[in-house]
């Protein structure tokens, strides 16, 4: 069904939309990976996509900037990497070693920036993924889930019932002596799950 959607969405019959995605994976042995995949078939990449539903081509990056000066880190040109908002992170504190990421354009920063920033102050993992969130719209005007903390006189354009940004982070704690540990956000229906 996946496939058949990009298949349709790339010959036109569906609208075009910016869907990226996240897998956060661990083994026993140590190696985590941390993926985030995001299509923009409908500006860059001709949309090659598998009867699975894999889309074989990731974009070239979102700040691809077509009105950009030629010089301009996000103007097109052979083997230039534009500035992106796809953005992953690990962090390894008091001997454990933390990595994940979300999807969100914009916000993708500032949502892994906020995780990092509990992590760091002692919040367990579940705590991280689920504490309130605030974001960023594409006019850099500040919306707010009920109860999160800002700084004193932070100017809040709208404050949001609990859980309503897109944020879907992801996070695993890996453990050298036991079982490994995931959390993940359920704002927009991720899953954290062990798999054998």
């Amino acid at each position: 069904v996946l496939g058949e959607r990009h298949e349709a969405r790339r010959r036109g019959r569906l609208p075009a939309d910016g869907d990226t995605s996240v897998v956060t994976a661990a083994d026993d042995e140590g190696n985590a990976v941390v993926v985030v995949h995001s299509n923009s078939f409908p500006r860059f990449g001709a949309g090659v996509v598998l009867e699975s539903g894999l889309v074989l081509n990731n974009r070239p990056g979102r700040g691809f900037d077509l009105g950009a000066s030629p010089d301009a880190q996000n103007a097109p040109a052979a083997g230039r990497v534009p500035q992106t908002t796809l953005h992953a992170w690990a962090l390894e504190k008091d001997g454990a070693f933390f990595i994940g990421g979300t999807p969100g354009g914009v916000n993708q920063l500032p949502w892994n920036a906020q995780t990092l920033s509990e992590l760091l102050a002692g919040a367990s993992i579940t705590a991280a993924v689920t504490n309130p969130r605030w974001a960023l719209d594409d006019q850099d005007v500040l919306t707010a889930e009920e109860g999160t903390a800002l700084p004193a006189g932070t100017a809040v354009a709208r404050w949001l019932p609990r859980f309503s940004h897109r944020s879907v982070q992801q996070l695993l704690a890996l453990s050298a002596s036991g079982p490994h540990r995931a959390a993940a956000d359920p704002r927009a229906g991720a899953a954290a799950l062990a798999a054998y």
